[in-house]
């Protein structure tokens, strides 16, 4: 918009239009500076605008660093908060644990199916919740080492199943025997961690747990059979190898049970044999190809596994000595309650045989590689995985045929209905 004076020299610009050149070159240069002047005050015009629109932004940009930095302080603040609340339900849930320890009773003030020889405490006490067993886990008491131990052995031989390669066939006898060993693991573990909750749930526990301990047997006694007997002596059996086994693995299942259903506190020996004699003899056929190899030294290339094959056969019979001899504890009554106990190695033990027996039939296998392709069957999904699920139905059937056979003696909490007083 043109301002007074603007206006004044333009009607003086066009009244000296009319007069001679020279008026001309002035009018000229008074209308050249008009310009200059109204360029410049819209210059101007835009800088200030510039400056107003400046100073906005920078009064935005200021004040979204503060929200910024209170959002920070406040996500600092609610992450401190959230970190005591957790620091207290953990010292909360520590403490709770505590109590679960210091509710551990004695020998004198536990049921007698659940008491063992020699050991005096740390008897967790019975009718409680089923996930007052399961934090047990994480407690003190005389079944602690036998829940982790074989715990940490089924996280092993899963991670070795879920981490080698077995895409050839002829290593599928491994596969099979680690995922029977990972049943038999948690099983196990399982059943000393939750068998105290009632009598019924002892009985349970412990049909699952021999279950468990048959499946592995036929695992076991396929892997070495197949990867490590001699030529002859598997191609003699090849046809007969998996009923035999199967066989073999479902009489320790049956003969298990048997014992445990059978027989009261204080245990006969009779017990103890009829849970031991089955296991013995099939772990001994699935030992026999080894001594079979070494006596006849053939072939050289199975030697180099023996290491560890003796390995297996010491801590095997080891570990059954310790258990079935009630061995430390028998000479130190009520100090090994804890850790120690024959119990407790044996389930060491265990996790050692299953390791060494993995270790040893690798090694055949990656040595005698040629060797086994040539004088073994390819074996096929049924020999290796359809027998396993043959046998899985066989053992449930087994333990509910037990299962409902004894448990018309219990009550509806699980007790036994004649003998629910206290040893004194």
């Amino acid at each position: 918009m043109e301002t007074v004076a603007q206006k004044t020299i333009l009607n003086e610009i066009v009244k000296r239009f009319a007069e001679p050149a020279k008026s001309r070159f002035k009018s000229y240069h008074l209308t050249i500076l008009i310009y200059m002047d109204h360029i410049l005050e819209l210059v101007i015009s835009k800088y200030m605008l510039f400056r107003v629109k400046f100073e906005e932004k920078k009064t935005t940009l200021a004040e979204m660093k503060k929200s910024q930095l209170n959002l920070e302080l406040l996500s600092k603040e609610k992450l401190q908060e959230s970190l005591v609340l957790v620091k207290e339900k953990a010292h909360h849930s520590f403490a709770n644990l505590q109590s679960m320890h210091e509710q551990c009773r004695s020998h004198h003030e536990t049921p007698e199916l659940f008491c063992e020889p020699y050991i005096h405490n740390g008897f967790r006490p019975v009718n409680q919740p089923y996930s007052y067993y399961a934090k047990s886990l994480f407690t003190k008491h005389n079944e602690t080492i036998n829940a982790w131990s074989h715990y940490l052995g089924a996280i092993y031989t899963m991670y070795l199943a879920f981490t080698m390669d077995f895409s050839d066939p002829y290593s599928w006898p491994i596969l099979t025997c680690l995922i029977t060993s990972t049943i038999m693991f948690v099983s196990s573990a399982t059943a000393h961690l939750m068998h105290q909750k009632s009598h019924l749930c002892h009985m349970t526990c412990f049909l699952c747990d021999f279950g468990g301990i048959s499946f592995n047997g036929f695992g076991a006694s396929f892997m070495q059979t197949f990867m490590s007997a001699p030529v002859w002596y598997y191609q003699s059996l090849e046809p007969y190898l998996l009923p035999l086994i199967g066989l073999q693995s479902a009489l320790c299942c049956l003969l298990n049970s048997l014992a445990q259903t059978k027989y009261k506190r204080p245990y006969p020996p009779i017990k103890r044999f009829l849970q031991f004699a089955p296991c013995g003899l099939l772990w001994i056929f699935s030992i026999l190809p080894l001594f079979i190899n070494y006596l006849m030294n053939e072939p050289d290339g199975f030697k180099i596994s023996y290491a560890y094959h003796f390995g297996h056969i010491f801590t095997f019979l080891a570990g059954a000595a310790f258990f079935a001899l009630d061995f430390p504890q028998r000479f130190f009554p009520g100090r090994l309650d804890f850790f120690g106990q024959g119990h407790n190695i044996f389930h060491v033990c265990i996790f050692f045989v299953v390791y060494f027996q993995f270790k040893a039939c690798h090694t055949d296998f990656v040595t005698n590689r040629e060797l086994i392709a040539q004088t073994r069957q390819e074996p096929n999904f049924f020999n290796c995985f359809l027998s396993l699920a043959v046998l899985v139905g066989y053992y449930f059937y087994m333990i509910r045929s037990f299962y409902n056979m004894i448990k018309h003696n219990f009550d509806m909490e699980g007790n036994l209905k004649i003998t629910k007083q206290i040893k004194k």
